[in-house]
């Protein structure tokens, strides 16, 4: 097993709290690097987005690479609004709403224009019985379209989701995924050409997965992967959604998979052509981290807040 670097440590800061708990003021624990545990010169991302990047920088990448209207309409926008018994079960919950994969792709109807969306995770934290407390942040970018639409061509459907930690841990992104789903024929790109021009792009060789129609490229603590008996490591913490501050623990729990991008192939009209792509890039350990102290930041302001807050008594 590689030695693991020893992560920066969340320092928490003292926060003055408001009176309200949407009001509540961010700070900002740790700063992971954005080619962390990448070797030197490689730069994996997707169009341009890596992990570890803002906001505003999945913005820039997004507008560059597909011009649209980034500001979200009332219809695209949407929350999810998480309630539970006590701050793991609301956290576990909400968390598994925010890293759940991407929903199964749908072929729309070619006039399907492009739509960018955001999507919030509120998360409202109960103590028995009592007034539940709320906080709330941006967790999601979504672009949807159509493209393509030329020479009789039914286009490509494309979906981008960018997934961010809190502000707690500088909301960067943890999570990328493309999904490419060609509805004509005419436009199916060959697996191989697609393989060969990702290699020379990342600067690596993949190992291949599910007899050819899958390639990932590992890398863990600044080091090339190309075992393929430690692939296990990067699947294990895909399907891991069972984030409690005992859990986070096991996410790349070996020490093998800190950042990987996975791309998978849907067969088409032949073995070589590809009718479906998807792009999935995970940094495990950017999650590990940021996602701990995200925890901790809110179990430890919900619990100043509570201890902190009151009004006087009644005259009796």
């Amino acid at each position: 097993m590689l030695m693991k670097r020893t992560l920066p440590a969340a320092l928490f800061c003292a926060v003055s709290l408001p009176v309200l708990a949407q009001d509540i003021v961010w700070q900002q624990q740790v700063d992971v690097p954005i080619h962390d545990n990448l070797p030197e010169g490689i730069a994996l991302d997707i169009l341009g987005i890596a992990s570890g990047h803002s906001p505003q920088q999945v913005k820039q990448a997004l507008i560059a690479y597909a011009p649209v209207d980034m500001q979200p309409d009332d219809e695209s926008a949407t929350s999810n609004t998480v309630q539970g018994g006590d701050l793991a079960d609301s956290y576990e919950s909400a968390l598994t709403s925010i890293l759940g994969e991407m929903h199964a792709m749908n072929n729309p109807a070619p006039s399907k224009a492009p739509a960018f969306s955001e999507n919030n995770a509120t998360l409202t934290l109960r103590s028995g019985s009592g007034t539940p407390v709320s906080v709330s942040y941006l967790s999601t970018y979504k672009l949807d379209r159509v493209y393509g639409l030329e020479n009789g061509s039914q286009g490509v459907h494309e979906t981008i989701s960018v997934e961010f930690s809190a502000p707690s841990s500088g909301q960067q992104v943890i999570h990328i995924q493309r999904d490419l789903s060609y509805n004509s024929q005419q436009d199916q790109p060959r697996i191989s050409e697609t393989v060969a021009a990702l290699t020379s792009k990342i600067g690596a060789q993949p190992m291949p997965q599910r007899n050819g129609f899958a390639y990932l490229w590992q890398f863990d603590n600044g080091q090339h992967i190309t075992d393929d008996a430690y692939a296990y490591a990067c699947e294990e913490g895909r399907y891991r959604r069972d984030f409690t501050p005992e859990s986070i623990a096991g996410i790349n729990r070996d020490g093998w998979c800190d950042v990987y991008l996975l791309v998978s192939f849907r067969q088409g009209i032949s073995q070589d052509h590809a009718d479906t792509i998807t792009f999935a890039l995970y940094d495990n350990e950017r999650i590990k981290t940021n996602i701990g102290a995200d925890f901790a930041f809110f179990s430890d302001y919900v619990t100043r807040y509570r201890q902190q807050t009151g009004g006087s008594a009644p005259t009796l």
